[in-house]
């Protein structure tokens, strides 16, 4: 049976290990998501993370192993977003053996608004001009609340 180390280090012979340089943000029908995680994947925890799931989850094949590695490159993971999808697989995992989908769809979004939006969420008393903040998108302003523009170090300009 082949070991963690061994696939995490055929894994980074075809595949360097990225920094998600980019802040995705994505349209969605109320609005805009702007996932909180943002960093670069390191081989230390790609190797502690796998280590940890294989301890956790006996079963799972080396194979399983190989693709997770791979799509956590694919879908530009950070250490942080990695870490914290590990531990909620294994704190909240309903079957006997995760499956590549529970660990791949983990993140944390701050929603933002158009100005149109926002606009309506202030007269429906939903927000208010002292708790949210504009940032820059290409050349378009979003509103952000400030409480999660400082809490997540969402920058000015995304």
């Amino acid at each position: 049976m082949e070991k963690i180390g061994e696939i995490i280090k055929k894994q980074q012979a075809s595949t360097s290990l990225q920094k998600s340089s980019s802040i995705p943000l994505r349209k969605t029908e109320s609005g805009f998501e702007l996932s909180v995680y943002r960093g670069e994947l390191s081989q230390k925890e790609l190797v502690r993370n796998a280590a940890k799931v294989k301890a956790a989850f006996p079963a799972l094949p080396p194979e399983f192993f190989q693709i997770l590695i791979e799509r956590f490159k694919a879908k530009g993971f950070c250490d942080t977003r990695m870490i914290d999808a590990v531990n909620n697989v294994i704190d909240n995992c309903p079957y006997p053996t995760p499956t590549l989908a529970n660990f791949l769809s983990y993140d944390k979004n701050v929603k933002l608004y158009t100005y149109q939006q926002f606009i309506s969420l202030v007269t429906e008393h939903k927000a208010s001009f002292e708790t949210y903040t504009k940032v820059k998108h290409k050349e378009v302003f979003l509103y952000v609340s400030k409480a999660d523009k400082f809490r997540h170090g969402i920058p000015d300009e995304i």
